[in-house]
């Protein structure tokens, strides 16, 4: 069972989906949360985390930089006290301040990985803290685009359409 933890003020909101079908390839995902402070306008990363299944964590600044980073320690160690089926746990950050959590992790038997775009810079310190640490890019190509729909075969049934249905469909089954 695989833990996903997304430091988005570190890495990036294209980076969400990376990381996420990454822990995929990991093991079963059962836990993907997302921090940061959200009234700062990452909408599109809302939205990913949430098709993705994942929890968007909202983080308070009340003065210093590190707010996401001490929620992701809080959560994390509460994952390592209450889940011990979890064994892997994936850190998606390049910051050094995540170094005693992922040493703490290791020493309690977990595997840490530790993730973050390839432009980035990475402390070195966290890449020797971690089993692995994985480089990885941050946009996929997107799909492509299917032909336009015909707005008329788009169009919802009328209300007497759908009673009409119904009570065809009523009648035939008695």
């Amino acid at each position: 069972r695989v833990a996903v933890f997304v430091d988005l003020e570190n890495v990036g909101a294209s980076f969400i989906g990376a990381v996420a079908e990454f822990g995929a390839t990991q093991g079963r995902v059962c836990h993907l949360a997302v921090y940061a402070d959200w009234r700062r306008g990452y909408g599109a990363a809302w939205d990913i985390t949430l098709d993705l299944g994942g929890v968007p964590k909202q983080i308070l600044r009340t003065g210093g930089k590190n707010s996401a980073d001490i929620s992701i320690v809080i959560d994390v160690m509460e994952f390592l006290s209450f889940s011990p089926d979890l064994q892997v746990y994936i850190l998606a950050t390049g910051d050094s301040d995540f170094v005693p959590l992922a040493q703490k992790l290791r020493a309690r038997g977990k595997m840490v990985i530790g993730v973050a775009p390839n432009d980035k810079g990475i402390a070195d310190a966290l890449i020797s803290a971690c089993d692995r640490f994985e480089l990885l890019n941050q946009v996929k190509p997107a799909p492509p685009s299917l032909p336009a729909a015909d707005e008329d075969a788009m169009q919802a049934p009328s209300l007497d359409e759908v009673r009409a249905a119904l009570v065809g469909l009523l009648t035939r089954q008695g």
